[in-house]
């Protein structure tokens, strides 16, 4: 099981420059036998020192794996510049595909970059090594699968420490608070807003899972030799509908019913289906209608699919999702009067309901060193042992659909509202908690002299479970939403307590992040 710990990662800090070595290797192939053309991303104090530094990976990368294990003979000259230059021949080219400053002050490049193994080759031997080059293609070929599964892993992990390293300083926040009542109980609503640095994670994340999911052709060919995949699903709440996803309706409706009769579709006769729609139908009613009821009810889609080669992948993701990410969403203190209030998780802890045999093991998880984990409950029931349990508290219990297909289909006769297999509850410590109370699931209200249960909790919260009915090798990851600068992604329902005494003292109540 794979805990990623942020503060493990920071003993990688010292004076020396961070080097983050992002081996994206869906982009490493073999063009020639005398080609290899790899993505790797560092950072550096400049962008000119996080390009060289990218560009000394790939050569350690492709001596290793293809020259030589025993690397100690490149080791020492990789501090030399001439080493990674064009004019050598070890490295034949390279281009940039993106490059941007994180918030410590330090530049980070991916660099597509090729390497010319004989060059490597002439190289080592002019230094007295005796080298092998596996030029059979049989054999390349799944050393080439086995490093970049390997690679792959190394990949997300490093990408997830660069993206909380942006989420540090990228998440802003503001609050609203309704009129106090007479025992000082105070509903806030606070909303997270993602800045330059959060819309910088959003897009790595997204940029690197594209260069680092298998190709159609990749994906056929591991199918046909009985390799693993690793699928990851990722839906939205789509929460507005355009003319374009009116007409897209029709047409795919159309195409359905003449490919069903046997016949040849093309984009013709999409061009007529869309001149009929526009003549015949008010699509500006249908979209306002649409609108309405997405409003009421948003619905969940399908936003992008991966496939991956390890396991270990997916059980990365689902750990920054479901909790370093929500520690992020929590970074804030809330200061009223001369108080402080801040949620600081110290565990994520996922628990299932033993009716659903469905869920499988893989969503058991427990963050944090707080938390001893003992056979986990029933929902409903009081949660997991814990060893210090007067300073802990459930602040938020989040439950999560079991099955991916009860996100876009009718959930089964017997079933009201789809099946719940696990949930997870958020456990912050008590003692800083201050004036919050807990995130409310519900609110009950009077609507025409009628008790309703309205949603609250956390709008957009991200979540992440394994497709009980496909196994683990389906992740779905749901809601972790678009980000624009400035553009609230997640709004947190929560209920605070004040006591008369304080409430009467304080003038306002303010937010701001918890650097």
């Amino acid at each position: 099981m794979i805990t990623f710990k942020l503060n493990d990662m920071d003993k990688f800090k010292t004076v020396f420059t961070l080097l983050v070595a992002l081996f994206i290797c869906n982009g490493f192939y073999v063009q020639a036998q005398d080609e290899i053309t790899l993505m790797v991303s560092a950072d550096g104090m400049t962008k000119g020192e996080a390009t060289k530094s990218a560009l000394r990976s790939a050569i350690e990368q492709a001596y290793g794996a293809f020259v030589s294990s025993n690397t100690s003979i490149l080791n020492d000259e990789l501090i030399k510049d001439e080493i990674v230059t064009i004019s050598t021949g070890n490295i034949k080219s390279y281009k940039e595909i993106s490059s941007y400053v994180s918030p410590d002050g330090n530049s980070f490049v991916t660099l597509q970059i090729t390497v010319c193994p004989s060059k490597l080759i002439s190289y080592a031997q002019s230094k007295g090594a005796e080298v092998e080059f596996a030029g059979a293609t049989f054999a390349m070929n799944l050393k080439m699968k086995e490093l970049n599964k390997r690679n792959e892993e190394i990949v997300i992990k490093n990408m997830l420490y660069e993206m909380d390293k942006l989420y540090s300083e990228g998440l802003d926040f503001t609050i609203e608070t309704g009129e106090p009542k007479a025992d000082g109980k105070l509903e806030a609503t606070v909303e997270v807003i993602p800045n330059e640095y959060g819309v910088k994670a959003w897009k790595l994340f997204y940029s690197t899972l594209d260069q680092l999911s298998l190709t159609d052709k990749e994906q056929k060919e591991y199918e046909i030799s009985g390799i693993p995949m690793y699928i990851l699903e990722c839906y939205g709440y789509r929460t507005i509908v355009t003319e374009t996803d009116i007409i897209k309706e029709f047409i795919e409706r159309e195409k359905e019913d003449v490919l069903t009769m046997g016949k040849k579709w093309s984009d013709k006769q999409a061009n007529k289906v869309e001149k009929f729609v526009r003549k015949n139908f008010d699509i500006a009613s249908l979209v306002e209608e649409r609108n309405k009821a997405l409003m009421e009810n948003p619905s969940l889609e399908l936003k992008r699919n991966f496939a991956f080669r390890s396991f270990e992948t997916l059980k990365s993701i689902n750990a920054y999702l479901s909790y370093y990410y929500v520690k992020r969403i929590f970074g804030f203190i809330i200061k009223a009067g001369n108080k402080v209030s801040t949620i600081d998780l110290i565990s994520s802890v996922a628990s299932y309901d033993d009716r659903y045999e469905r869920t499988i093991k893989e969503n058991y998880v427990s963050y944090g060193e707080n938390i001893e984990m003992g056979k986990t409950p029933l929902i409903g029931m009081k949660s997991s042992i814990h060893s210090n349990k007067e300073q802990w508290k459930v602040i938020y219990a989040h439950c999560i659909i079991s099955w991916a297909r009860y996100l876009t289909d009718p959930p089964y006769e017997g079933f009201s509202g789809g099946s719940v297999g696990f949930q997870r509850e958020y456990i912050a410590n008590k003692e800083l908690l201050g004036y919050i109370v807990n995130i409310p699931l519900h609110q009950s209200v009077i609507k025409n002299g009628v008790h309703t249960l309205v949603d609250k909790g956390i709008k957009n919260f991200p979540s992440f479970f394994f497709d009980e009915q496909r196994g683990q090798r389906y992740g779905v990851m749901v809601s972790y939403p678009h980000h624009i600068v400035g553009n609230a992604i997640h709004t947190i329902y929560m209920d605070m307590q004040i006591p008369v005494e304080d409430l009467m003292k304080i003038v306002k109540i303010e937010i701001q992040p918890r650097r």
